[in-house]
């Protein structure tokens, strides 16, 4: 009886123990699954945990997109285009290079990536240059200026902008223009007095550097600045100094290795003035109440008044405002002479000694091809043999009377004329004139007689610079003093010559032509 009480109290006890083991497998298995978090707030199982991830999709790789880079390349300040430069593209690791094209000469194309990139470029001959270009999806379009190896770019900048700016308003003139006209720019070799020397705008020698001036600009902060170049002379540098004014200022040196220098330049205050014009009248037409003044050539500035000319002959204009005027002297109720004054600021001029002659009088016939009188009106100016404008832009005139006479006053000096027909002459005369006439002081007839003929129509062409047409005597013909490639108009029958000068006085070509009545002619210079 024990021993089967015994045996029931281990079969117990074993089945207890198989159904705790059972129970603790159940809850490491439950405690093992993740679980998420209902709105409810009730725990339950992941759903993604029941069955395996499944793999995303591959995606492929993004195409490029590229647009075209075009860089035109131009040496400075010739604004010419540059062959065979080359032209490094970077960003980041990658490089690129640009090629020239073949249709147009200095520019250079790449297609790129879109976004920033660098754009090294170099030419021999020429300073390196680095540029910022950003290629968006329509492309870009560049211009790179390199300057040559022995050019220094000099950017100049005047703390005197404000005054600059007021006396430019004071002479009626733009400003820019002001600063141009009167700026001065010295160098020198070592800095020493002995060497300074006023350089003008442009000077080519060996042994002397050379300048340029682009433009002069005014910003927005009431300031001038001005845009130039330096061509050394050497490998060393030049001492530069610039004012606004006929004297040096502040000094500063360039290197030759320099990019580009700012170079400070200032107002010369105590000579910066409005200057005297004095002349003076010999010989005993002082006597005879002789009378001096100034006539401007620009209708927006004022001449000066006559004034007797004093009995020690010295006559003296004060404080003229800078332009171009006909000083003239004359006796009373005489002809005057005339002489071209320039008036610059800062700087008295002085006009030298008249010696005025006698007047007489002159008469003159205005005939046609068949010798009949024609009304006319007889122009008369100054002559200057070194004048490059028009002659008689500046003269008197006088018509004709009922016999066809006109009776000009003349006094001392070299003379042009010149007669216009006017109506009652035949219609293809009308509004026309004569070849112009040079009479010299020392050879005055009483009577001469001017032809007027069917004029020819001549047109000239390739010029670079500014053109004249001279007449056989070396008279400028009006009208004919252009700055340009062409010029057309009238001329009558006669020899003439025309010529091209450069800016800076010398001649780029000239081309002698003869026309007769009626010709109709195109000449080119080139």
């Amino acid at each position: 009886m024990k021993l089967g009480k015994l045996l029931a109290l281990a079969l117990a006890v074993g089945v207890a123990l198989v159904l705790a083991r059972s129970c603790a497998r159940e809850s490491s298995s439950e405690a093992a699954k993740p679980e998420v978090v209902r709105e409810s707030g009730a725990s339950v199982p992941d759903p993604a945990t029941r069955q395996e991830a499944e793999p995303e999709p591959s995606r492929e790789p993004e195409a490029r997109v590229e647009a075209l880079l075009a860089l035109s390349v131009e040496s400075w300040p010739e604004r010419e285009p540059l062959r065979a430069a080359r032209i490094e593209l970077v960003r980041g690791s990658e490089l690129a290079a640009a090629a020239e094209s073949a249709e147009r000469a200095g520019r250079y194309e790449a297609q790129l990536a879109l976004g920033d990139w660098l754009a090294r470029v170099s030419c021999d001959g020429f300073r390196d240059s680095e540029v910022a270009v950003r290629v968006s999806p329509g492309g870009a379009d560049v211009r790179v200026v390199l300057l040559r190896m022995d050019t220094t770019l000099l950017r100049a900048r005047s703390s005197d902008g404000a005054t600059l700016i007021e006396l430019a308003r004071g002479l009626d003139q733009p400003a820019a223009q002001f600063v141009e006209s009167y700026a001065s720019l010295w160098w020198s070799r070592d800095g020493s007095e002995e060497l300074r020397a006023l350089v003008p705008l442009r000077r080519v020698k060996d042994t002397e550097p050379y300048f340029e001036w682009v433009r002069a600009e005014l910003d927005e902060g009431r300031e001038m600045d001005l845009l130039g170049a330096l061509h050394h002379a050497d490998g060393r540098g030049t001492w530069l100094s610039l004012t606004v004014g006929p004297r040096s200022g502040e000094w500063i040196f360039v290197a030759a290795h320099e990019r580009d220098v700012t170079l400070p330049f200032g107002l010369v205050r105590d000579e910066f003035r409005r200057p005297d014009v004095v002349l003076r009248v010999a010989g005993s037409t002082t006597s005879l109440g002789a009378r001096a003044w100034l006539e401007s050539l620009d209708p927006r500035r004022a001449g000066r008044e006559p004034q007797e000319v004093p009995a020690g002959g010295v006559v003296r204009f004060e404080a003229v405002e800078p332009g171009e005027y006909f000083a003239c002297v004359a006796p009373r109720d005489g002809v005057e002479e005339r002489r071209l004054a320039r008036v610059r600021l800062g700087r008295d001029l002085d006009l030298g000694t008249w010696t005025l002659a006698p007047s007489a009088t002159l008469e003159v016939v205005l005939l046609d091809e068949a010798g009949r009188s024609l009304p006319a009106l007889v122009q008369v100016g100054p002559f200057d043999a070194d004048s490059r404008r028009p002659q008689g832009f500046a003269a008197r005139g006088v018509r004709t009377d009922t016999a066809g006479v006109a009776r000009v006053e003349l006094g001392g000096g070299d003379v042009a004329l010149r007669a216009r027909a006017l109506d009652g002459a035949p219609p293809s005369l009308v509004g026309h004139e004569s070849a112009p006439l040079l009479v010299l002081g020392a050879e005055r007839p009483k009577r001469i007689e001017l032809r007027i003929a069917e004029p020819a129509r001549v047109g000239i062409r390739g010029s670079r610079g500014r053109l004249a047409v001279l007449d056989g005597a070396g008279i400028v013909v009006d009208g004919t003093v252009e700055l340009g490639a062409e010029w057309g108009g009238y001329l009558q029958p006669g020899s003439y010559r025309a010529v091209d000068w450069a800016l800076t006085g010398e001649i780029l070509s000239e081309l002698p032509f003869s026309v007769r009545s009626g010709d109709e002619r195109v000449l080119d210079l080139r």
